[in-house]
């Protein structure tokens, strides 16, 4: 099959609108190139979810001069008209697969962005919709489950756990799951009653309280409380609780920036 460039702008931008094109930039010259090359076009013939295009670098100085082509081989994704992301050198066949899981798009990209957006504007059940609808048609989808357990943590996290049982781990979702984890063992915690008997237990219930009611400021006021008067409690869940609340809101929401400060003040009191 061949897989050489006719037209850029028709076979990489216009084609990753519809499915992610991989780009392999190559020449005759280069020796790895030769043994990346046919790694590539193997892997492409066995798979729906992405295409193929190879570039000869010298007989197209002008695209890599454009994408900024330093080394050979360089493989770009592409996905709705941009790179991605990109890699180096002839990868061996493993690395290659590896790096295809966690890069290429799903099938289903479009549905998961458009219900990480109706999450953030707070239409929670727009986006739950739409990620069972993705779900339903792609039930392995780390992804959705992962988003779909975030939005149904505080109502129900034994369903929340249940989704995300199965999933992965990966650089790129361990910080999130663990902070699921955390978060469905606090409130599992409070309806269990299985705490330790102290002064702190009333004050660690408010935390988890608010926690509930999504009152995130109040929970962490309460849990670095915990932190600076009974630092151990619970095996140091407060500290746990104010680490997996910052992961749950995000790094950049306003009240995770407000309280980052704080926290750390009361590690070392």
């Amino acid at each position: 099959m061949d897989y050489e460039v006719k037209d850029f702008s028709a076979d990489v931008l216009q084609t990753s609108y519809n499915k992610p094109v991989l780009v392999d930039f190559w020449a005759e010259w280069c020796g790895p190139c030769k043994v990346l090359g046919p790694t590539l076009e193997r892997l492409a013939e066995n798979n729906l979810d992405w295409l193929l295009v190879k570039v000869n670098s010298d007989e197209n100085p002008e695209l890599s001069a454009q994408f900024g082509i330093r080394s050979i081989p360089n493989v770009k994704l592409f996905f709705k008209g941009k790179v991605i992301n990109e890699f180096v050198g002839a990868l061996s066949e493993p690395a290659i697969i590896d790096w295809l899981k966690k890069n290429v798009p799903g099938r289903y990209q479009d549905l998961l962005d458009n219900a990480e957006k109706l999450n953030v504007s707070g239409k929670h059940d727009e986006a739950l919709k739409m990620l069972n609808e993705l779900l339903s048609k792609e039930p392995q989808n780390a992804s959705a489950k992962i988003l779909k357990s975030i939005i149904l943590l505080l109502k129900d996290p034994g369903k929340a756990i249940e989704l995300i049982k199965d999933v992965e781990e990966t650089s790129d979702n361990v910080e999130i799951i663990s902070s699921i984890n955390t978060i469905a063992g606090l409130l599992n915690e409070t309806e269990n009653s299985i705490l330790e008997e102290s002064p702190t237990k009333n004050l660690y219930l408010e935390a988890v309280n608010y926690l509930k009611d999504k009152k995130f400021n109040l929970s962490l006021e309460k849990f670095i409380e915990i932190i600076k008067t009974d630092r151990y409690y619970a095996e140091d869940i407060a500290r746990k609780a104010c680490i997996a609340i910052f992961k749950y809101i995000g790094e950049e929401n306003e009240v995770t920036l407000k309280y980052r400060r704080d926290f750390g003040r009361a590690l070392y009191i």
